[in-house]
């Protein structure tokens, strides 16, 4: 082995081999390469639009909130204007007009009961003679409904209470002439009628319907069996009669 001359410098690093120059150098660009590879890659998971069937198997199905049932609204209280006619043992019917109050402390979506009152004026006149009448009712009713924006319904009813007629002119029953008479009796109807209640606000309704009514009183009426001579010439007699009802309403 040569051992350098005095003065002289060793130049071992420059006769060194390409070898050992390029692993360093390898190392570092494979350890770049990784590095860019990597954030090519995130950048890419980053930029990507995920498909929808890829973020549904990932959060899993989302469950749906059922909706809350529809409270269909049903009659609870109406007022309403009715009209009816009663018929008399002269053939003068007494058409009667109220107005009638009805609550239903039974309203389920399928049927309904109900109590109400009424209470009307009525007038009739015939060959000059006039008759005035005040009533009142007291009365229940039952019905079936189908419950809808638009509610159609059918309703049975019957009530009973008073009546008071006047004369205001006298009027003559075969040969008894009744001058300034008046008086009070009993009324009982019953009835069916089917309508509608369109609810326009709310709870709020109106009601349309038409039926039969059937109305019985007692009446005074002349007696053709009596004796001339005797002063029962008038008796007190039963009159039934059918009539149309019409009821226009409002309610809620």
């Amino acid at each position: 082995m040569k051992r350098p001359r005095p003065g002289t410098v060793d130049d071992g690093a420059a006769d060194a081999q390409p070898d050992d120059v390029r692993r360093p150098l390898e190392a570092g660009l494979l350890v770049l390469l990784c590095v860019s590879a990597v954030s090519s890659r995130r950048a890419q998971a980053a930029g990507r639009v995920e498909d929808p069937d890829e973020i549904i198997a990932k959060t899993g199905s989302v469950p749906e909130e059922e909706p809350a049932a529809y409270s269909r609204p049903h009659a609870r209280l109406k007022l309403s204007l009715e009209g009816f006619s009663i018929g008399t043992s002269w053939g003068m019917p007494v058409g009667l007009k109220g107005l009638h109050l009805e609550a239903y402390p039974l309203s389920r979506p399928w049927m309904r009961g109900g109590v109400g009152l009424t209470g009307g004026v009525g007038s009739a006149t015939t060959e000059g003679v006039s008759a005035s009448a005040v009533y009142g009712l007291f009365g229940v009713s039952v019905g079936t409904q189908y419950p809808a924006r638009v509610t159609p319904f059918l309703e049975g009813h019957v009530a009973g209470g008073f009546m008071t007629a006047t004369l205001d002119r006298p009027v003559t029953l075969g040969t008894v002439t009744v001058d300034n008479a008046s008086g009070t009796t009993w009324l009982v109807v019953r009835g069916l009628d089917a309508g509608a209640e369109m609810y326009v606000f709310g709870r709020a309704y109106l009601s349309v319907s038409l039926g039969w009514m059937r109305s019985s009183w007692a009446s005074p009426d002349f007696n053709p069996y009596a004796p001339p001579t005797t002063t029962k010439n008038v008796r007190i007699t039963t009159v039934t009669a059918d009539s149309l009802l019409w009821k226009v309403g409002l309610g809620i």
